[in-house]
């Protein structure tokens, strides 16, 4: 059995793009990833709940586990609500055979975790992460939170966490469809979410896009 790794910093767990289609957006998934980059992040998780993963076919799932490894070095965490354990390590296999570090189930228990950490090769992550939705959108400001945290500044650490509240509101309001909003807006790659979630309108939009004023870099 794999060992469970320690991660330490902060983890985005990537949005899936879509085409007005619904079609996996595959060229946005470099170009989102390009400019995280920017970001001395600790890695990224794909195929998460904020990523839609619970949308995408295993197919689908596969082939932006390659994408996003082709478009980063970083550590690379595999993300799964599969609640089968067979079609689980599946999935977790395939992600270690193209370089990811670790995975988690987000859905599984603790019978299930163990059932799939014996059958795959790269440890299942239990301990929660630094993983928070918005740094698809503002991932200089986690990182900066992690910084102070890190170098014992709490007033700063606690200055941003304050000025990110309002954002964090609205993700709790509006979920998926209102970070893609943001990232639309702020030069990342947002677009639909997928069915049956649907786009923001207009005043939403606007609401969210005042909840991130002064956030962007």
């Amino acid at each position: 059995m794999a060992g469970v790794a320690e991660w330490n910093g902060v983890f985005c767990p990537i949005v899936t793009p879509f085409n007005s289609e619904e079609e996996l957006y595959s060229a946005k998934i470099p170009h989102n990833i390009s400019r995280l980059e920017s970001v001395p992040l600790a890695g990224y998780i794909v195929g998460s709940q904020t990523g839609e993963g619970e949308m995408l076919s295993f197919e689908e799932t596969c082939k932006l586990l390659e994408l996003a490894a082709g478009a980063t070095s970083k550590t690379r965490i595999v993300a799964t609500q599969l609640k089968g354990v067979r079609e689980a390590a599946r999935l977790v296999n395939f992600a270690a055979g193209v370089g990811y570090a670790a995975a988690i189930l987000e859905s599984g228990d603790d019978f299930q975790i163990r059932c799939v950490q014996d059958r795959v090769s790269i440890p299942i992550v239990r301990q929660p992460l630094a993983a928070p939705p918005l740094s698809n959108a503002v991932p200089y400001v986690y990182q900066t939170i992690f910084e102070a945290e890190r170098s014992r500044e709490p007033e700063a650490a606690a200055e941003w966490a304050a000025r990110l509240h309002p954002a964090e509101q609205t993700f709790k309001k509006y979920g998926v469809a209102g970070l893609k909003s943001v990232m639309d807006r702020f030069g990342f790659y947002g677009g639909p979410p997928r069915l049956p979630g649907v786009p923001l309108n207009s005043a939403q939009a606007a609401e969210v896009a005042a909840a991130f004023d002064g956030l962007r870099s």
